[in-house]
């Protein structure tokens, strides 16, 4: 019979990738979170429905790739430890940098709109 086991390397290494693809998976969400913020309830739905579809995939890949194409309780368990991580340590860094980052983009876009000359009726000749 041949025996189901992985190593403990092999088990490390497939923990240490569930960590990072949960802590991507966090990035994700605090980008798309920043970007709902601006838009309506239908496209914060579409936006939700993305990070879905992004999320099952990346976790799908993960099964598939350093999973050796099963899907193993502890690798989920890594995912969302590495998600929770981030969530703690690093989230709110990342969330001040993309507020920051969406401030300025919001200032420049509104002095650009300043300056855009504002359209005026042609004048009918009489």
């Amino acid at each position: 019979m041949d025996k189901m086991e992985l190593s403990i390397g092999e088990q490390l290494y497939q923990a240490l990738a569930g960590m990072v693809a949960g802590g991507v998976l966090g990035v994700l969400y605090d980008i798309f979170r920043q970007l709902r913020m601006h838009m309506s309830r239908f496209w914060g739905g579409v936006t939700d429905a993305v990070y879905a579809l992004l999320a099952g995939t990346g976790l799908f890949i993960l099964g598939q790739g350093p999973g050796g194409g099963g899907v193993r309780l502890f690798l989920l368990s890594a995912a969302a430890c590495g998600g929770a991580l981030y969530a703690l340590w690093l989230s709110p860094l990342i969330r001040r940098g993309l507020a920051v980052g969406d401030a300025l983009f919001c200032r420049c876009v509104g002095c650009m709109a300043r300056l855009w000359p504002k359209g005026k009726k042609p004048r009918k000749k009489e």
